[in-house]
């Protein structure tokens, strides 16, 4: 088993039996025997879907405290650093379970999921009124030349921004869209749990959003007609907020390996 494996199963255990990571083997042991206690199978004979249940509770509860019997986080705190030879691998990977999660790898991971959920939410919506369009006829490449002639007051705003924008690609863009919020959701999630993957991903979906946010200035200043749709502005804004998430990712340091 990979040492990442390793320290997500030590939070997996601590999670499953619900104590926390300052808890004493005595503490441990005496919660394990409560759940245990309230989980045995036999208590559940009369119902064979519960016994089933409960029989899988057990097998869980029996391989979380198997892992986390002896207090691996306790015992580091207890040792002090100066203590900790680098050089070894169960040390290494308990100095990595018990990092606790920064103020500012919280802030990341919320609006992480924020900006996740409001470009997937956002997307669906532009796409079902997209939908609309193309069934009744009108090709989209159509509705955005004319837009190139409106008059100051006509601006274009929510799903019709898309196909002024777009034209026909906005399908794809808009499903692009949603696919990439809602990675960008999830890693917002992970990072929250203190996934060891998620500080890279979510950079990364920082980074094409930023790129995203730059495409949309140049494009405003560039074309007369994109001021009246909300994209780019849109991007610009989300682009300011991801540059911010990605300044807390920086300045909160690489997780302690």
């Amino acid at each position: 088993m990979g040492e990442s494996q390793v320290v997500d199963e030590i939070r997996r255990s601590y999670s499953i039996l619900g104590v926390p990571s300052t808890a004493s083997k005595e503490e441990i042991r005496q919660r394990y025997l409560r759940l245990v206690k309230q989980w045995h199978p036999d208590k559940w004979g009369s119902d064979p879907v519960a016994q089933w249940r409960a029989t899988e509770k057990m097998k869980a509860l029996n391989d979380a405290y198997a892992h986390i019997k002896d207090a691996p986080l306790l015992a580091y705190r207890s040792a002090g650093a100066d203590t900790i030879d680098p050089a070894s691998s169960t040390n290494f990977i308990v100095t990595f379970a018990s990092d606790r999660l920064t103020s500012k790898l919280l802030i990341a991971g919320w609006l992480g999921i924020g900006l996740g959920l409001y470009a997937f939410g956002d997307s669906l919506l532009a796409l079902f009124g997209v939908s609309l369009i193309r069934d009744s006829g009108a090709r989209l490449d159509d509705i955005r030349q004319i837009s190139r002639y409106r008059l100051p007051g006509n601006e274009a705003y929510a799903w019709q921004s898309w196909i002024v924008s777009f034209g026909n690609a906005a399908e794809r863009v808009l499903w692009l869209r949603a696919l990439v919020g809602l990675v960008t959701a999830y890693t917002g999630l992970a990072v929250l749990r203190q996934r060891s993957w998620a500080q890279a991903v979510l950079a990364v979906a920082c980074v094409v959003a930023i790129v995203c946010g730059v495409i949309g200035l140049s494009s405003l200043l560039r074309w007369s007609g994109v001021r009246y749709t909300s994209v780019p502005l849109e991007a610009i804004l989300l682009a300011a907020v991801a540059t911010y998430v990605l300044r807390l990712l920086v300045t909160s340091g690489p997780r302690r390996l």
